[in-house]
């Protein structure tokens, strides 16, 4: 998993995240000049795969590298292209999620990357709340259209 594509103002690379369950992201770096604003994880909104809603995450990530900001899109357990979850459910709304969003952090950290800032979205806004209420590396938060701040496992959702 060592493909590289090359754009105008970015590279990518595919990253897989261990142990098991598998996470799959790609890292997005600027071509040149890298600023010294933290890199950014974006996490999956609900169940949308790292790409976003019609290419979104990937736009904003390039936008992002044209600027001199790298940034990681990942998928956690059970969305895209990461390994399914042991309990075949995605959960969306649950305290798991925050480990996986910590391991993300983590691999950034051996990246080069001692701190992050976080984007979510729906349950992405979620997951990265409370991420970052438990891990200080973590340095920006952006939340849109939070659905609760509350764990609750009832929002487990079973996989098709």
């Amino acid at each position: 998993v060592s493909q590289i594509l090359d754009g105008p103002h970015y590279t990518e690379s595919p990253v897989l995240i261990g142990p098991a369950p598998m996470i799959c992201g790609v890292l997005c770096r600027p071509r040149e000049r890298q600023t010294a604003a933290e890199p950014v994880i974006f996490l999956n909104a609900g169940g949308v795969p790292h790409v976003g809603w019609a290419r979104g995450t990937v736009e904003a990530a390039r936008a992002l590298a044209a600027e001199g900001v790298a940034s990681l899109r990942v998928d956690l357990p059970g969305l895209g292209l990461s390994d399914p979850t042991e309990e075949g459910r995605l959960f969306l709304y649950d305290r798991r999620t925050r480990h996986d969003v910590s391991r993300a952090i983590n691999w950034m950290e051996r990246a080069g990357y001692p701190g992050v800032g976080l984007v979510g979205t729906c349950a992405g806004a979620f997951q990265a709340f409370h991420a970052a209420r438990a891990d200080r590396r973590v340095r920006m938060l952006t939340m849109i259209n939070p659905l609760c701040f509350a764990w609750n496992s009832s929002y487990a959702l079973e996989m098709a």
